[in-house]
């Protein structure tokens, strides 16, 4: 048993990193008395893969230790996982009474405590918030994190605070409801009775949702048609009305209003109306809320006037970044804006140039694509139309393009520098045409040419006839799923960028200067966004967004839940810091030559914690392609 001076030493360092740092003193202490401290000299093996159980759990104290999982012929399959001071180890092997399949070695001097196996065990038993880590590691750090961000901004609006709770939580009073043959005269004497602003139709006895009729209706509707009061209420009601579940969240509610400009959505649980949100209950923001922001988009007559709406969403999203808002649902939002606006530019620009929207589709590619775009994006775009379309239409369509792409430049949305534009003629092509362009990507593309064309496997259908891009879209994983060169192609671009070694090992004190920042972007989202793609096209799947095609792997035992989930958690906290990099760098005078650097002394000591953790995870999920595609 160590000496009372030492455990209380042990117990100071093991506090400084989580999850001990959330434990309770007498846990903590139970660690520090029952672990024994160990050196190992740089280049000696710590712990091998085999037959045995490990001894128990590493905890880093002092230097850096690398794991690499070996193939059959001894070598590595991918780039070693870094680990640093706080971390420990083999977590999986332990957790599942296997024996590791991981060497780690030390890469410096390293000093380790060993926890042996019966007292990791008993402390799983008696720690919750140990057990919690060790079952979702990257989850558990992201709370810490929230929580930490959430205090910054307390004094700040709640309803924002609210975007990731469900909507049971913040539903009201039961809505007013009425039978559909009831009289308007009837209905609208209730609605001013009440105060409120929408009056559903409901199926009685049981309260099912027919329609729903609000007080903007009623000029349209029943005064300027001169309808008498006597008309049932279902003849002028809006049906199918939208409405969500009680387990979706305020941030569901908010695209949904912004995607059909509603302003009330019914909340239902199994199909039984139990409450309405308003957007009065969940918008007030400071210069415009997005229903005001959807709506200024949606009426303008003329491009310019769409600019200064581009410039108010920018204001809007960084507001929300500021108070700390969850980064997934807060890309899906910026992105829904900014479809919004690239939609209305479209209309407006065909519609000068006499081009019929049915005549074709404006297709988003990359991160619009995706919907995770973020602060500062730049355009990636192209354009479909039929293969039986006449030489005249192509070039009004590539004029149209080009007008669009300036109009897009003019509203803060720099042009694409590697030229991937609908006014590029490259990207403004037939049905056919798109299709032989992946052909030739798939069958005969160079690493260096995939590097260009990624991102054009992001294709999402954006305005105009969209089943134009959807006939396109469902034709390119067929193309993928029947080439294994061109997935390896694909997989060894993956695995192109790596997070910097001094960062994945936690040696955050001793850097050069050139390495005092990372590029979140190339060295961490980047890679997961690769990552997806490749798993899904290569199964089958055609979900678009990052997280959706992880959570469509893991349903399908593709990925395992645990990989995923720590995934999907690192994708967001990447993505949340690349907001806040972009917000800081918005704000400071001459900007940010790269909006998705990060300086490494802004982060606070949990922030850089839960960097290292997620480019291990970024890390990880190269490691699966590289056993994948050997």
């Amino acid at each position: 048993m160590p000496s009372g001076a030492l455990i209380r030493e042990n117990v100071a360092a093991l506090k400084l990193h989580a999850p001990f740092s959330e434990m309770s003193g007498a846990d903590v202490e139970f660690v520090a008395s029952q672990a024994r401290l160990q050196y190992f000299a740089a280049g000696e093996i710590v712990l091998e893969p085999g037959a045995e159980l490990a001894p128990g759990c590493f905890v880093v104290r002092q230097g850096a230790v690398e794991g690499t999982m070996p193939d059959r012929a001894g070598g590595a399959v991918a780039p070693p996982l870094a680990l640093g001071p706080g971390d420990f180890f083999p977590i999986a092997a332990l957790m599942g009474a296997r024996p590791p399949s991981t060497r780690y070695v030390a890469s410096s001097d390293l000093f380790c405590w060993l926890l042996p196996r019966e007292h990791f065990e008993a402390l799983l038993a008696r720690s919750a918030e140990f057990s919690d880590y060790c079952n979702r590691r990257m989850s558990a750090l992201m709370e810490l994190s929230m929580q930490v961000v959430q205090a910054r901004y307390a004094a700040q609006n709640a309803q924002w605070r609210l975007m990731s709770q469900p909507l049971r939580t913040v539903v009201g009073r039961t809505p007013i409801g009425c039978a559909p043959d009831t009289p308007l005269a009837e209905a609208l004497a209730v609605m001013e009775r009440e105060g409120v602003g929408a009056m559903l139709v409901l199926n009685l006895p049981e309260s099912r949702p027919l329609g729903i009729f609000t007080r903007q209706d009623v000029i349209g509707r029943i005064v300027l048609p001169e309808l008498p009061l006597s008309t049932p209420i279902s003849s002028v009601m809006s049906h199918p009305v939208s409405t969500l579940p009680t387990s979706a969240t305020v941030a569901d509610a908010m695209m949904l209003m912004a995607s059909r400009t509603i302003r009330h959505v019914p909340i239902v649980e199994g199909g039984i109306v139990v409450g309405m949100v308003t957007e009065r209950d969940l918008f007030a923001l400071q210069r415009r809320n997005l229903r005001q922001l959807s709506d200024a988009i949606i009426q303008a007559r003329e491009p310019d006037q769409l600019v200064s709406v581009a410039g108010d969403i920018r204001e809007w999203s960084r507001s929300l970044v500021a108070q700390g808002v969850a980064a997934d649902h807060l890309m899906r939002l910026i992105s829904k804006m900014n479809d919004l606006l690239a939609q209305r530019l479209v209309e407006l620009l065909a519609q000068t140039a006499s081009i019929r929207m049915s005549d074709f589709c404006w297709l988003a590619f990359g991160s619009e694509g995706r919907e995770e775009q973020t602060i500062a994006t730049d355009q990636d775009n192209g354009i479909v139309f039929d293969d039986t379309a006449d030489n005249v239409l192509r070039s009004q369509l590539l004029q149209l393009g080009e007008a669009v792409n300036g109009w897009l430049d003019q509203c803060g949305y720099p042009l694409c520098k590697g030229g991937i534009m609908a006014g590029n003629p490259a990207c403004c092509l037939s049905v056919s045409e798109w299709r032989a362009r992946f052909e030739r990507w798939v069958s005969q593309a160079s690493p260096d040419d995939l590097l260009k064309a990624s991102i054009f496997f992001d294709l999402r259908p954006l305005a105009g006839r969209l089943a134009l891009g959807e006939q396109l879209r469902q034709q390119i994983g067929p193309m993928v799923q029947s080439s294994p060169r061109f997935q390896k192609l694909m997989s060894d671009n993956a695995q192109r960028s790596v997070p910097p070694r001094f960062l994945a090992s936690g040696v955050l004190g001793v850097l050069r200067p050139e390495s005092e920042t990372v590029d979140l972007k190339l060295h961490g989202t980047m890679p997961m966004v690769d990552v997806a793609r490749l798993l899904c096209l290569a199964h089958g799947i055609t979900e678009s967004s990052t997280a959706a095609r992880l959570e469509a792997l893991m349903s399908q035992g593709i990925v395992n839940q645990a990989d995923g989930r720590s995934w999907i958690d690192a994708f967001n906290f990447l993505q949340a810091l690349r907001l806040r990099a972009q917000h800081i760098g918005s704000r400071t005078p001459g900007g940010n030559d790269n909006p998705n650097r990060i300086e490494l002394d802004s982060l606070s000591p949990l922030d850089r914690r839960i960097l290292i953790e997620s480019l291990r995870q970024v890390r990880k999920s190269q490691q699966r392609l590289a056993l994948d595609y050997p």
